[in-house]
């Protein structure tokens, strides 16, 4: 069935798909690869600051428990690239003896906090919608509780909460220059093949059908130029003995 369109058209459609859907793929997996190490290293840079400062609180345990505004500074002065949001200070008895003035973010359920009085095991969580996820929603950030423990006791807990709003800001950030560099590469490689293909597959088509009429309208003088590719050269030899062997005929 002949179709509307022609042989120009078809060809930049075909690969305006091809180069657009590799270079989106390639795109995406540049892009999931990204976040998942960036996510991976602030998941274990911010692990290490709540390790850090669970030692920094032991050591000044007394200061801790009966100095609590001296512990709210101590939270207050904590550098701003952080990003911390919330925090929780338990003692032995796991009854809240600080927190930083919030009620936007929850801490842990009591049955929580009991197992790692019991466990002595530290309990992270990571919320990070993906931007994979077309429909993903919700804040992005993490949250440690680290048990306080000294000379085998166990006198307290911290649990902090750190906001990692700003990852995923860089990273879409970085996803629109990804997707410039995939509409703006796929457009110079569109053109590049178009005008490839125009010279070695369009033009001659429109060179061959050119002759055709010529030849049909009683013009056996004329020839197609042999150049180009093997196929199209091959098919303008054959054009051209065949209008020789109809001009002899006659």
């Amino acid at each position: 069935m002949a179709r509307s369109s022609g042989l120009k058209s078809e060809i930049i459609t075909t690969i305006s798909i091809l180069i657009g859907a590799s270079l989106l793929l390639g795109g995406v997996m540049i892009l999931r690869l990204t976040e998942q190490n960036l996510l991976e290293q602030r998941v274990q840079h911010l692990r290490a600051v709540s390790h850090t400062l669970a030692n920094s609180l032991m050591f000044n345990q007394q200061a801790v428990f009966h100095a609590l505004p001296s512990t709210q500074q101590f939270f207050a002065d904590l550098p701003p690239h952080l990003g911390y949001q919330a925090w929780w200070l338990y003692d032995q008895n796991l009854r809240l003896r600080a927190s930083s003035d919030t009620t936007r973010h929850e801490s842990l359920a009591e049955s929580d906090r009991q197992r790692i009085k019991i466990t002595r095991v530290v309990v992270e969580e990571v919320n990070f919608p993906s931007l994979m996820k077309v429909y993903a929603n919700g804040d992005a950030w993490a949250r440690f509780a680290v048990p306080l423990v000294t000379q085998n006791q166990f006198r307290g807990l911290i649990e902090i909460h750190f906001s990692l709003e700003d990852l995923r800001a860089r990273l879409k950030l970085f996803m629109q220059v990804i997707l410039i560099y995939i509409f703006g590469y796929g457009s110079i490689l569109v053109l590049v093949g178009y005008v490839l293909l125009k010279r070695n597959i369009i033009t001659p088509a429109r060179n061959l059908l050119q002759a055709t009429w010529s030849v049909q309208s009683g013009n056996l003088d004329t020839r197609l130029p042999v150049a180009g590719p093997s196929e199209i050269s091959d098919l303008a030899k054959a054009f051209n003995r065949m209008v020789e062997a109809l001009r002899y005929s006659q």
